[in-house]
């Protein structure tokens, strides 16, 4: 049975959606079909170079180095950092991206205003539980079931309030 609407229906008026102009349909369509410029840092690259290879004036480069400057110590760029910018539907950069260590990213924004931001990617949270016997030391059984070591500090200064340590060592020495 082929789906047919009734000859009444109306599709549903969304007021709060507007109409896109052909000029703005333009824009659109232009700033999709200008991908942004992405590049990996190699030995030897500075900041200039790869920001030149992305077609950006002497003028922009420079003010897009010192808007990274104040966010980012540049003598730390290393291999493997990603640099991207995108770019307006007439050609001009609007964005540069420097993605550093640990997902630390500096975000470059060129409007009236240059401005610069750091964006630290949201921490990740992961439960862990475990059981164990101690056996000796709280420290040697800590070890000997693989925890890290940090634990047995942390270990220490939670249960602090709650159990005195120096008097239980204090008791367990001959």
């Amino acid at each position: 049975m082929p789906n047919m609407l009734p000859a009444a229906f109306q599709p549903p008026e969304f007021p709060a959606l507007e109409r896109a102009e052909p000029d703005n349909l333009m824009a659109l369509v232009q700033a999709l079909a200008t991908p942004p410029w992405e590049a990996t840092v190699e030995a030897g690259d500075t900041l200039d170079v790869l920001l030149s290879l992305a077609d950006m004036d002497a003028q922009t480069r420079t003010e897009v180095a010192l808007a990274l400057t104040v966010e980012y110590d540049l003598r730390r760029l290393r291999p493997g950092h990603r640099l991207s910018v995108d770019f307006r539907p007439d050609g001009t950069p609007f964005v540069v991206t420097l993605a550093v260590d640990d997902g630390v990213r500096i975000e470059v924004t060129l409007d009236d205003t240059i401005a610069s931001r750091t964006v630290t990617p949201s921490a990740l949270t992961v439960e862990r539980a475990s059981q164990l016997l101690v056996n000796g030391s709280i420290y040697a059984s800590l070890d000997r079931a693989r925890v890290p070591a940090r634990f047995a500090v942390d270990l220490a200064q939670i249960l602090g309030e709650t159990v005195d340590f120096r008097r239980i060592f204090k008791a367990e020495r001959p």
